[in-house]
């Protein structure tokens, strides 16, 4: 957003051409990178419903990427939250001292957002 006169330097004899790796800004992998927001998922949660343990199948997440899961109940409150690792394919995550009830799974990585329901019984 600069004026041009403020960023050309004076000590060139003429004015260069832009290159355009420089004219568009990009903040996060996902600009760059086409499709990748097809290989971000959040697969649901085995088994289900889940009484002690359950896998959560997780994804894309890539190097570059800062994922979280979320485990929330359905009126929004946090249960737990786990960062994901580039390259991790599932989660493990105990059940047991959670009451019976839905919860919400929610991946989270900059502005991808993927949402599952698990089921806890006892």
């Amino acid at each position: 957003g600069a004026a041009e006169s403020s960023i050309t330097p004076v000590a060139l004899p003429r004015k260069f051409e832009q290159l355009p790796i420089f004219k568009a800004l990009t903040t996060s992998i996902f600009e760059t990178d086409d499709g990748i927001e097809e290989y971000f998922t959040l697969g649901q949660n085995y088994p289900n419903p889940a009484v002690s343990n359950t896998v959560i199948p997780i994804s894309g997440v890539v190097s570059g990427m800062e994922a979280v899961l979320t485990v929330s109940t359905m009126d929004g409150r946090m249960v737990s939250s786990t960062r994901i690792m580039p390259g991790q394919q599932s989660l493990t995550i105990p059940t047991r001292d959670l009451p019976t009830g839905n919860y919400m799974l929610i991946l989270r990585s900059g502005r991808l957002t993927r949402t599952r329901i698990m089921n806890v019984v006892k």
